[in-house]
């Protein structure tokens, strides 16, 4: 239970993160916060939305009967939860968005790149991300749009990694790497996370 806790922990520092660099990207007017805003907005709402399903009914799980039963608030939450990827745009239509941001806004996309590869650097995995991402713009229109929601999510995981090295502590950052390594298909508390990083992570969460 620690470890699915840790794990859930860690996945809302990421995504908490990456809103708060979102949000200060509004005040600033350099290229690459352009980037993030044009870019980011549409790549973090799709993957938030669906990681957030699968959170919510995670931590249902973990409070058993407690967390379905309508008199607890968390059944409404799971209930609810679809909705953010359902209205104001889809998955879909956010992974086109992304496209049509990398495409008609070369500036923006040549910034929000190197940023990224910057904050990457001395990461091998991180950096063949990136390539990989790359490698999709430089296809088709009919390929990129077959690949928009993985290229939406690498993207908006690759800026969670940067967040997290850039604002959180080293170990953190580890951890969330580390985590999607593990090829666990994205289920909570299957990860390898070391149990004194858990523990960390716990205390972080409730401080």
């Amino acid at each position: 239970m620690r470890l699915v806790l840790a794990d859930l922990a860690l996945e809302s520092e990421a995504a908490t993160t990456l809103a708060m660099v979102l949000a200060a990207s509004m005040d600033k007017q350099d290229t690459v916060s352009q980037a993030y805003r044009r870019i980011l907005t549409p790549a973090a709402k799709y993957w938030v939305c669906k990681r957030t399903i699968a959170m919510v009914a995670e931590c249902a799980e973990v409070l058993g009967g407690n967390g379905y039963i309508e008199t607890f608030p968390l059944a409404r939450a799971y209930r609810e939860a679809p909705v953010n990827a359902i209205w104001e745009g889809s998955g879909n239509i956010m992974g086109l968005d992304v496209l049509r941001a990398l495409n008609r806004a070369p500036e923006l996309r040549d910034a929000l790149w190197q940023d990224i590869t910057q904050g990457c650097s001395e990461h091998p995995v991180l950096l063949e991300r990136i390539k990989q991402c790359q490698q999709v713009l430089n296809t088709d229109a009919e390929t990129q749009q077959y690949q928009a929601r993985w290229l939406s999510g690498q993207l908006t995981w690759l800026v969670q990694a940067v967040c997290l090295r850039r604002y959180a502590p080293d170990w953190v950052f580890d951890a969330f790497i580390n985590k999607d390594q593990d090829c666990n298909g994205g289920l909570f508390g299957a990860s390898s996370i070391p149990k004194m990083v858990q523990d960390r992570l716990l205390q972080r969460a409730w401080a």
